[in-house]
C-alpha cells in the first residue's frame, strides 16, 4: 500500500511541495494539528546534484512510489528529464514481478 499517499486524507494540512508531489514522508504534530511535508525531493536532488548538474540530464527511476514521485518532481524542477520503469502487478499479488515491462515518461 502506498502509505506516503494514503496518509494524506488524514492530515490537516500539507506544505506546497507535498501537495504538488502528492506524497508525504514527514508529519509534524503541533498542538494536535497534523501537517505533511515531503523531504524526499530535497534529499534526493541534493545527492544527485553533488554527482552531476541536473539540467537537461535524463535519469531512470525504478518504481513509482512516493519517493520516486518526489525525485521525478525535483528533477523536473531542475530542468531534468525522468523515465519511470514499473513492473506490472498480478491480481492479488503483494509485490511486483521482478522483470520490468513498462515504462512511462514523467
Amino acid at each position: 500500500m502506498p502509505h506516503k499517499q494514503a496518509v494524506i486524507p488524514h492530515l490537516d494540512a500539507l506544505d506546497e511541495t507535498a501537495r504538488e508531489i502528492g506524497a508525504v514522508n514527514t508529519i509534524d504534530n503541533r498542538d494536535g494539528r497534523l501537517t505533511g511535508y515531503n523531504t524526499d525531493c530535497v534529499g534526493a536532488v541534493r545527492a544527485l546534484e553533488e554527482a552531476t548538474p541536473l539540467e537537461r540530464r535524463r535519469i531512470a527511476l525504478l518504481g513509482a512510489g512516493g519517493a520516486a514521485r518526489a525525485i521525478a518532481w525535483g528533477m523536473r524542477r531542475t530542468g531534468g528529464q525522468v523515465i519511470v520503469f514499473t513492473a506490472p502487478r498480478r491480481a492479488g499479488a503483494r509485490s511486483p514481478k521482478t522483470s520490468v515491462s513498462r515504462s512511462a515518461a514523467v
